[in-house]
């Protein structure tokens, strides 16, 4: 790819994604270059980032201009954490190590960060986990004593550290433990994966009913079990078909896992979600049911429900009792196209009232575990459900990012109440680190083998040990 188509898609991607790994980015997209030798490639990067990408992002009319910043990484701080820092023109690289791990290798990596976005390493599996447990506790004790003060159980000065206050372990422990119901992680192992179930990833949503209808008739002992559409769309998804599922486990060590599993030579991601009851379905969900429905529809009954769904927004907004929405609900499911969603539910489950929440057709939802198979415990075996794309949001630029919003929505927010409002942290494994923090995670039984019990997995894990 041209250096200036590169530039563009780069530009798109970043405005998508909020974080992109320069270097990863220009590996993909230009494998070629490495071929030259790593000097060189070094100094292409090097050129690219100075000579093209800066002026072609400080331009008036790009809409990075202002919001994102060039940073870049090398080395460590002598704490075991690189340092990402805003990248000056000739700054210095950084030499200075004093970790076991061999940094003299290490080429130096750019990243384009949104200024919402605070970038923060996973270099060590210990210090991670130490780190996890800490804030999560941390968070705990702090909505425990604003119970506390709510109910007038005691007299706490507000300059007082929560740290200090003394509850019973019973009380902690058991909030802690309801806390910890609401964290789910993800491991990609790139940073710059689209936050997307494939079935959007891949650009073949027009092809969803055609996929559902010929895995239904074709495969029936794959479905005989299947009493709901959810059911459904995980067996296929087990399978290895596209759908609108995305992983994630409630095991922050599997999410780790798949961060640093392979592509040894890209950064990684552990992303970290916190969702709240309200956004945690079971499969019974009727929510549940009629966004897992979408994938039966064609591409042209879902732009119609995209289309009716603006309209009940629209008109929903003019009202000045935005409770008060039953005409323009009934309205929404007086449609053709929405009776026809409502039909496909009913053939499904049998019994299921008719009257759907327009507003359930464009969220995300996250899939409690189906604690069923030995494999899928292990990998806590919960779900993304993603609904429809908002209508207006289609353009070739920004293709599916309401869905990615809305996924995105879930992203932790900056924990340690120092950045601005607003601000999610991004866990990136840099790559130099994958190799150790993986033999780490095997060292605590979580590797391959384990989460993929079987037969075949276990013959690949061994081959890796021994050959």
């Amino acid at each position: 790819m041209k250096t200036d188509d590169v530039l563009v898609k780069m530009v798109e991607y970043a405005f998508f994604n909020d974080v992109v790994c320069i270097n990863d980015f220009l590996d993909y997209y230009q494998p070629e270059k490495r071929e030259v030798g790593r000097k060189r490639y070094e100094t292409y990067i090097d050129n690219f980032v100075e000579k093209h990408l800066r002026p072609f992002i400080a331009e008036t009319d790009n809409p990075l201009n202002g919001k994102f910043q060039i940073k870049s990484y090398r080395g460590n701080d002598g704490k075991g954490t690189p340092r990402m820092a805003e990248l000056k023109k000739g700054a210095e690289r950084d030499q200075e190590n004093k970790q076991e791990i061999d940094f003299s290798n290490a080429i130096q990596k750019y990243y384009l960060v949104g200024e919402n976005v605070e970038i923060r390493f996973i270099t060590n599996l210990y210090d991670f986990l130490s780190g996890l447990q800490k804030k999560q506790k941390d968070r705990a004790l702090e909505q425990i004593a604003e119970y506390e003060k709510t109910r007038n159980k005691t007299n706490l000065s507000p300059f007082r550290n929560t740290a200090e206050m003394e509850y019973t372990r019973e009380v902690i422990f058991a909030h802690f433990q309801k806390e910890l119901k609401n964290y789910y992680y993800r491991g990609q192992d790139s940073v710059n994966y689209k936050l997307l179930p494939r079935i959007y990833r891949e650009s073949i949503l027009g092809h969803e009913a055609d996929m559902f209808d010929e895995w239904i008739t074709g495969r029936p002992e794959e479905i005989s079990d299947c009493r709901r559409h959810i059911d459904a769309l995980r067996v296929m998804h087990q399978r290895g078909l596209a759908t609108r599922l995305l992983d994630i486990t409630s095991n922050p060590l599997a999410g780790l896992y798949y961060a640093v599993s392979q592509n040894d030579d890209y950064d990684g991601e552990l992303i970290i979600f916190e969702v709240d009851s309200e956004n945690q379905k079971g499969r019974f969900s009727d929510a549940v049911e009629i966004v897992s429905a979408l994938a039966t529809q064609s591409m042209k009954q879902k732009d119609e429900l995209s289309k009716a769904g603006a309209t009940y927004h629209k008109k929903r907004n003019a009202l000045k009792d935005k409770t008060a929405d039953e005409g323009p609900k009934a309205e929404f499911n007086g449609q053709k196209v929405t009776k026809k969603l409502i039909h496909e539910v009913r053939r499904m489950v049998g019994d299921f009232e008719p009257i759907i929440d327009p507003a359930d057709l464009f969220k995300s939802f996250v899939i409690k575990p189906f604690r069923d198979e030995e494999r899928k415990v292990r990998q806590g075996d919960s779900f993304i459900l993603s609904g429809l794309e908002a209508d207006g949001k289609n353009s070739p630029n920004l293709k599916y990012k309401g869905i990615a919003d809305s996924i995105g929505a879930f992203r932790l927010s900056s924990e340690d109440g120092l950045l601005a409002e607003g601000k999610i942290s991004r866990y990136v494994v840099p790559s130099i680190y994958k190799n150790e923090i993986r033999i780490n995670l095997s060292v605590m039984g979580i590797n391959e083998q384990y989460l993929f019990p079987e037969s075949q997995s276990f013959s690949d894990y061994m081959k890796r040990q021994y050959l």
